[in-house]
């Protein structure tokens, strides 16, 4: 299983690290350097944490990931029918666009777990 997968697997499995890897990511960035980042929240701040991101880009991740994408015809490809595989092929995506999503791994786990399906309009 290529490293991207494993790690991929790992995320799907515990939602807890998930959302940790998630806000790492995500606020670490934004922390100045050298700085340490604050003290990790509770998982229930960090769920509303990711989806409050996840609102306020709403238009700008259904614009990259549903049409430049194109999750609804990959969501029904069958070499992704694997949540794993569907799920690494989107984080290899979105690694393009770290200025954006600097979580990709976490963040593309997150998408698919919170309804991407529907977002994207896949039946």
């Amino acid at each position: 299983m290529p490293h991207s997968t494993v790690k991929i697997d790992e995320l799907i499995n515990d939602h807890s690290k998930c959302l940790e890897d998630w806000y790492r990511g995500t606020y670490a960035v934004s922390a100045a350097p050298g700085m340490p980042v604050a003290k990790m929240p509770d998982i229930k701040k960090i769920e509303f944490l990711f989806n409050e991101w996840f609102n306020a880009r709403r238009e700008q991740l259904t614009n990259l990931i549903c049409i430049e994408w194109d999750y609804p015809s990959k969501r029904l490809d069958p070499k992704f029918q694997d949540i794993v595989q569907l799920t690494a092929a989107l984080a290899d995506y979105l690694v393009h666009f770290k200025t954006i999503i600097p979580a990709p791994f976490s963040t593309a786990v997150l998408l698919i777990q919170n309804g991407l399906d529907k977002l994207c309009k896949v039946l």
